[in-house]
């Protein structure tokens, strides 16, 4: 799998995210306008109640485009989240840098230890944070190497896809009751895991 194909798995899940925002906020503005047909006056003999019901709409209509505006942002927001920002690296053996606002992985460990242990859950949800980061898959990723980094709460790993083709650097941070979450991937040119053979 190449790297544009990994970033264009993430373009496509962002603008999957967009439209199924823009298609909420135009069901919410269909609903705001049918119940505005419902409720507004028909008119009457009572001029006043008609003027105040002219105001009263435009001042409906103004909140709903404040409201649409209010959701542009948010989404706009949530979109430059969602984007992963590639960096070309000068560094020896490391070809571009990945950053982006990860997520935790969620976690089921009620009490996050000091050791990392192979097997055990610990183990399993930071393997789980580096496919996040890199986009492989469970079946598709070899964990070569991990070990500790800025103490007992963050990790580096090396690992590579099962063809042994893509080799990434991951790092790695333990946030209390959320769980591992991905800070940063480098694309390594070669696999520099000490283990590696």
């Amino acid at each position: 799998m190449s790297d544009q194909s990994r970033l264009n798995r993430y373009d496509k899940r962002r603008k999957n995210t967009k439209l199924i925002t823009n298609l909420s906020v135009a069901g919410g503005v269909l609903a705001i306008s049918l119940l505005l047909i419902i409720l507004l006056p028909f008119g009457g003999d009572d001029a006043p109640k008609a003027i105040d019901g002219n105001n009263q709409e435009k001042q409906e209509e103004k909140d709903v485009q404040q409201t649409e505006v209010e959701v542009e942002e948010i989404d706009q927001e949530e979109e430059e989240k969602d984007e992963v920002k590639v960096t070309p690296s000068n560094e020896e053996n490391v070809v571009e840098v990945w950053e982006k606002d990860w997520s935790p992985v969620a976690t089921e460990q009620t009490n996050h230890g000091t050791i990392l242990q192979q097997g055990s859950q610990d183990w399993a949800e930071m393997e789980e944070a580096f496919r996040v980061a890199t986009g492989l898959s469970e079946g598709d990723m070899i964990n070569w190497w991990s070990t500790r980094w800025k103490g007992d709460q963050s990790v580096i790993g090396t690992v590579s896809n099962g063809a042994k083709t893509e080799h990434y650097k991951v790092y790695v941070e333990w946030i209390d009751n959320e769980g591992w979450k991905p800070i940063k991937v480098e694309v390594l040119e070669n696999n520099d895991a000490p283990t590696y053979s």
